[in-house]
């Protein structure tokens, strides 16, 4: 699953290029190095701005549950501290985790929270079981295809 860029003027790459997220932000006026200010508002606008990104949204809105922001977050497979996550509850929707420490430019939130819509849609037929015992191997695969796609 690509995260798919109309913008005439940015190039195609992948997702793990953060620079591609930086001018497709510029391209649609966001400031990527603006202090992001986790309110409801700013994320609605910077969503409703970059039209990748409100697209991803309408994609996997269906299936969230909440967004949730922590000081800290870490991951349970891993151990290791995150920017962001995406969590599938017992009833299969989504929470999506993200860190206000981690988190400190547009362009944090629009990287993170553009790759964490993107584990929500391609885990999408998963069931929570599945979900949940995945062995690791599996969810290295996945975030390397999320972030490689």
């Amino acid at each position: 699953m690509a995260f798919k860029i109309s913008n005439p003027n940015v190039s195609f790459g992948e997702i793990g290029d953060v620079n591609l997220f930086r001018e497709l932000s510029e391209s649609c006026g966001i400031d990527p190095d603006g202090n992001f200010g986790f309110s409801g508002q700013e994320m609605i606008a910077i969503c409703k701005a970059i039209p990748e990104l409100d697209n991803l949204y309408h994609d996997a809105e269906p299936k969230l549950e909440n967004l949730n922001f922590y000081k800290t977050l870490v991951d349970e497979k891993f151990g290791i501290e995150a920017t962001g996550e995406a969590v599938m509850l017992p009833s299969g929707n989504w929470d999506i985790n993200l860190s206000y420490t981690r988190i400190k430019s547009n362009l944090d939130f629009v990287y993170t929270f553009g790759a964490e819509l993107l584990h929500v849609l391609y885990n999408c037929d998963m069931d929570y079981n599945s979900w949940k015992n995945r062995p690791v191997v599996d969810r290295f695969r996945e975030e390397y295809s999320v972030h490689s796609s």
